[in-house]
């Protein structure tokens, strides 16, 4: 088992600009919920609705909030990434873990190497785990991005590379060979 320490790379620019953005998209989704609430509330009173139609709007409404939960419930950045024979698993804040064997079907990773900044230097790789509708954004090391490469391509998986969209970034796709 390798063992890497992400919290290093927390501090970097990226990492904390990454951040903010996942903070300010928080803030303007909560804020529409509890206006969509505050909506729903002005309308059952205007309105004068049963009970049945309020329980019924109330559903629609929270179906909505927990829908905008789960969409924004990730943030980024884990704590740690081990490596081991058996897959591989990242740990996150409050104990949460993400784990996949090399051989699960579900396994599939979006990597990007990216060049950065010069204040980043070429501490950053970027990983996506696109389990949902919002990517989980982790920040690797180098060593922890060869290491991740490395492991896949021991273990059989099909490690494509190619350029991404954006000028000085490869896109690497970690996925299972077909059998």
């Amino acid at each position: 088992m390798t063992r890497f320490d992400l919290s290093e790379v927390r501090d970097l620019p990226v990492a904390k600009r990454t951040q903010r953005f996942h903070w300010l998209l928080r803030a303007v989704l909560g804020s529409g919920v509890v206006a969509m609430g505050l909506w729903v509330a002005i309308l059952v009173v205007k309105n004068g609705w049963t009970a049945i139609e309020a329980v019924t709007v109330g559903i629609e409404v929270v179906a909505s909030i927990l829908w905008v939960c789960i969409f924004i419930m990730t943030g980024p950045g884990a704590n740690c990434l081990e490596i081991r024979a058996d897959g591989i698993e990242l740990g996150f804040a409050r104990g949460r873990t993400w784990r996949r064997a090399w051989d699960d079907r579900r396994f599939a990773l979006n990597v990007f190497q990216t060049q950065n900044p010069p204040d980043d230097a070429s501490k950053v790789q970027w990983i996506e785990f696109g389990s949902g509708l919002w990517p989980v954004t982790n920040f690797l090391t180098p060593a922890a991005f060869d290491a991740l490469l490395r492991g896949a391509e021991e273990h059989g998986m099909g490690v494509g590379a190619r350029p991404a969209a954006r000028r000085d970034w490869t896109w690497y796709r970690l996925t299972q060979s077909p059998s």
